[in-house]
């Protein structure tokens, strides 16, 4: 049985679980939710007593990525050989993120090989930027567990798959994700199996957590566990979280 172990490095939770694939689909073995309360600080000591102890493999490990230094693109090329394409991208790319390119990692798929546009025959391509100030720490996490790296991805893109793997009649139709994190959040649209709309919103739950401190007299304790809960909260702690939601919903549906 394949068995790969997989890390979603979040700035307030880490989730580490061991997935195998067998012949009746993909199992998850082993979960662990971690939480990282000093957020950022140190994770590789949170993770360590994980492989340490030999519960999770070092070999091949899978890490997501997300946040302000990770940009995705939807963009439009002349159809050209994939060799050709990728040279292309390393002189045409910069005009479409605002970094310098030099000082990241990029890699791009073919969304659509043809598309009709009024100018000629295009290519629709899907690109991924990453700051290395951003990528390199990532790295440095694992290479100080004695992990090696097969894959590193970006948060959106492998909810995107797994919604493909495990939901596939969604998938092929017209289906939205929203991944809401800690200060991010990213909208994700998949139609017919392909992505077809990111975009990234600077809204999380630490927006929440913020306007309780203000609007409430909850101690921070009990802020802090907000999302652990599965309880209804006093009028006054609904009434705070509508209000610090609201602009987020807007921002949804300017998206829509």
């Amino acid at each position: 049985v394949d068995r790969t172990t997989v890390c979603d490095l979040g700035r307030s939770k880490i989730v580490l679980l061991e997935l195998s694939e067998r012949s009746g689909g993909a199992f998850i073995e082993k979960f662990e939710l971690i939480q990282n309360p000093l957020r950022d600080s140190r994770p590789s000591l949170l993770l360590k007593p994980f492989f340490e102890s030999k519960r999770f493999s070092r070999e091949g490990v899978r890490v997501t990525l997300k946040g302000h230094g990770v940009i995705m693109r939807f963009i439009r090329f002349p159809k050209m050989k994939s060799e050709d394409l990728r040279g292309a991208l390393k002189y045409e790319a910069e005009q479409y993120v605002p970094f310098e390119i030099k000082d990241c990692v990029m890699d791009h798929a073919i969304v659509e090989e043809s598309v009709k546009a009024e100018d000629g025959e295009k290519m629709e391509i899907l690109l991924a930027v990453v700051k290395r100030q951003e990528l390199d720490p990532t790295i440095e996490v694992f290479r100080n567990l004695d992990c090696r790296l097969s894959v590193v991805d970006v948060d959106i893109l492998s909810a995107m798959a797994a919604l493909e793997y495990f939901y596939p009649e969604a998938a092929a139709g017209h289906a939205g994700i929203l991944d809401i994190g800690t200060e991010i959040s990213t909208l994700g649209i998949v139609r017919e199996n392909k992505p077809r709309f990111i975009r990234d919103i600077s809204y999380g739950t630490h927006d929440i957590q913020k306007r309780l401190r203000s609007r409430t007299d909850m101690p921070d304790e009990q802020i802090e566990g907000i999302f652990e809960r599965d309880s209804e909260e006093k009028p006054e702690v609904a009434a705070a979280i509508e209000e610090s939601l609201e602009g987020f919903i807007g921002d949804l549906r300017v998206s829509f």
